[in-house]
């Protein structure tokens, strides 16, 4: 830390943390906090203790630098024993929440979890930054829109004092396009009405197709939003995206094929999602056989 700020004397924040990955161990700075996401011992007492020494060093020449890390993993949660610098920085990184779900969403314990942790960081008197996920955690690329989640937790962060926002994205477009859009529109101006936000995305985006793709992406999200599945992965997905769940998406998808004129930008835009969805679809034939033990059905798919 000194030698970068011997190079850049004027920086606010330094990076510091673990390595990403597990097998922290125990030690006796930690505080014998059990996270229940992971049903083991949170590790953060131990790094808010070392990141409080490693400041305090620093003050003596450089005062106002703080230091920044991801609160992530197993150091999610806020210390219980520990007072952390208020110069402390924790970059709010909820790896292991559940994505399927926006934090409002009363099924799902796990994302209304993020707001107590949120809750406890900041009474302890640190700023946070968030640096969250719109796409599922090992998942191929089936469909999945995370509207719901933007719209209701990036205000929710805005109110919450958040320094900043830099989320993690795919490049999955078929689906994640709406989000990805919805979250740009938010973070420059968290008083974005997120319907109005939308309506611009599927005129641009979609033309004459407009409303049918709108109902499409209505559709996927009310199939997730209803679902008592949880975390992340794909494990869940048969029982969330059934056979009934695509053949209503197909039928929004027909319609918005027939109203998107022959080789126009919409019809191609509208294109893009048919390669998702029939992606979506032959993956979740893939999972069904292979949970009947057919190999070579599952190869076909």
């Amino acid at each position: 830390c000194r030698q970068q700020l011997a190079r850049q004397p004027d920086l606010r924040y330094l990076s510091l943390g673990p390595a990403d990955g597990e097998g922290f161990g125990s030690d006796p700075w930690d505080a014998g906090d059990v996270d229940p996401l992971h049903g083991s011992v949170s590790v953060t007492d131990r790094l808010v203790r070392f990141f409080n020494l490693v400041l305090a060093d620093l003050h003596r020449d450089y005062p106002d630098v703080g230091l920044a890390f991801y609160c992530y993993s197993a150091y999610l949660r806020p210390p219980v024993r520990e007072r952390p610098d208020p110069r402390l920085l924790p970059v709010f990184a909820p790896i292991d929440c559940c994505r399927l779900h926006s934090i409002d969403n009363p099924l799902c314990w796990e994302r209304a979890y993020i707001q107590s942790l949120v809750d406890g960081w900041q009474a302890l008197g640190v700023r946070m930054s968030y640096r969250g996920y719109l796409f599922n955690l090992a998942d191929p690329g089936l469909p999945l829109g995370m509207v719901r989640q933007v719209s209701a937790e990036f205000p929710f962060y805005h109110r919450q004092g958040m320094l900043g926002m830099a989320p993690e994205i795919h490049p999955a477009w078929s689906y994640h396009g709406p989000a990805i859009y919805l979250a740009a529109r938010l973070m420059w101006n968290p008083d974005v009405d997120p319907q109005v936000a939308l309506d611009d995305y599927f005129a641009a985006m979609y033309g004459p197709a407009a409303a049918a793709m709108r109902a499409h992406f209505e559709r996927l999200e009310e199939a997730y939003a209803a679902a008592d599945y949880h975390a992340g992965n794909i494990f869940d997905a048969p029982h969330i995206l059934t056979p009934e769940a695509l053949d209503a998406l197909a039928g929004s998808l027909l319609e918005a094929e027939a109203a998107a004129p022959a080789g126009s930008p919409w019809a191609r835009r509208v294109a893009l999602t048919r390669a998702g969805f029939d992606f979506g679809k032959a993956y979740l034939g893939l999972i069904s056989e292979l949970a009947s033990l057919d190999n070579a059905a599952a190869k076909q798919q």
